[in-house]
C-alpha cells in the first residue's frame, strides 16, 4: 500500500507540481569563495585552539599531594555504585596522588573571557597542561589571532571598502580596442545579443519576453531554448484581446554587404 501511495504521489508531483529549476549562474561559487571559505577558516582556527587547550578533557588536576598527608580518612577500600547500579570496589593507597576538579574548557570561561586560549590563563593551583602542550598552544593561540585578523580584514575590504569605493572612485576599465566590425558581424560570430524587453522571473528557466519580435531576428536575444520556440516565452500571446500597439516592437535592419 505504501508503494502505491508513493507512486501516485510522485506521479502527481512530476506531472502537476514539479518543474525544471532555473539555471544557476556563478553567484553561488562567488559567495562561497569570497565569504564562506574565509569564515570556515576562521572558525576552524578558533575551535582548534580551544580544543587543544582543553586536552585531556577530564576536568581533573593533580593537587600535588598524596593521600597520607591530609586525606588519611580516604585510605582503604570503598564501595561505589555505577550508573548501571552495580557495586564496584575502589582501593586507595596512602601513596596515591590527590586530584581535584578544574575546569579545562576555556571557551566557557566568563569571568574573565579568555582569548586567545594561552597557558597563562590556567587558574592558579589548577594547571593541567603538560610542557609540550603549553608550547604548542602558544604558537596555535597566536596563529589563531593572526587568522582572525586576516579574516576580519578580508570582510572589511569586501563589504565596506568595496561598497564605498564606488562612491568615490572610477571603477570602470574598458577592455580591448575598436575592431572595426559591424554589429551584424559581432552578432553572427560571437552570439552577442541586443537589449530586448524581458523579465527574469524565479521559477522559469528562461526570461519572459514582453515585446513583439515578429519583425526581427531571434539571434538578438542572446539565448536559445532547444526544447521550444520563443513564442512560448512571450507574454504578448497571453493577451490576445489587446491591440498589437500595446507592446513594444523590436525591429532590426542588418548592415548591407
Amino acid at each position: 500500500f505504501t508503494l502505491i501511495v508513493q507512486y501516485y504521489t510522485d506521479k502527481f508531483c512530476l506531472l502537476r507540481s514539479w518543474s525544471q529549476p532555473p539555471k544557476f549562474g556563478s553567484q553561488v561559487s562567488v559567495v562561497t569563495r569570497n565569504y564562506l571559505f574565509t569564515a570556515t577558516l576562521v572558525v576552524y582556527a578558533l575551535m582548534m585552539a580551544y580544543q587543544i587547550s582543553g586536552f585531556p578533557y577530564d576536568d581533573t588536576c593533580d593537587a600535588g599531594e598524596v593521600v597520607e598527608n591530609n586525606f588519611e580518612e580516604y585510605h582503604g577500600t570503598h564501595l561505589a555504585t555505577t550508573s548501571a547500579n552495580e557495586l564496584v570496589a575502589i582501593t586507595i593507597q596512602r601513596s596515591d596522588n590527590v586530584f581535584q576538579f578544574c575546569d579545562q574548557d576555556m571557551l566557557r570561561y566568563s569571568n574573565p573571557r579568555v582569548f586567545p586560549p594561552l597557558p597563562r590563563f590556567q587558574p592558579d593551583g589548577k594547571e593541567w597542561m603538560t610542557s609540550g602542550q603549553e608550547d604548542a598552544l602558544v604558537l596555535i593561540g597566536w596563529a589563531c589571532v593572526a587568522v582572525l585578523a586576516y579574516g576580519t580584514a578580508i570582510y572589511v575590504n569586501r563589504i565596506f571598502v568595496t561598497f564605498l569605493r564606488h562612491f568615490f572612485c572610477y571603477s570602470f576599465k574598458p577592455k580591448g580596442d575598436v575592431g572595426g566590425k559591424t554589429f551584424s558581424e559581432v552578432l553572427k560570430n560571437a552570439g552577442i545579443g541586443a537589449y530586448v524587453p524581458e523579465i527574469k522571473k524565479g521559477g522559469f528557466t528562461y526570461p519572459l519576453l514582453i515585446c513583439d519580435m515578429s519583425q526581427t531576428d531571434t539571434e538578438l536575444l542572446g539565448w536559445q531554448d532547444p526544447d521550444g520556440s520563443f513564442d512560448e516565452h512571450n507574454l504578448i500571446f497571453d493577451f490576445p484581446e489587446l491591440e498589437p500597439g500595446n507592446f513594444s516592437t523590436i525591429k532590426y535592419w542588418p548592415a548591407s554587404d
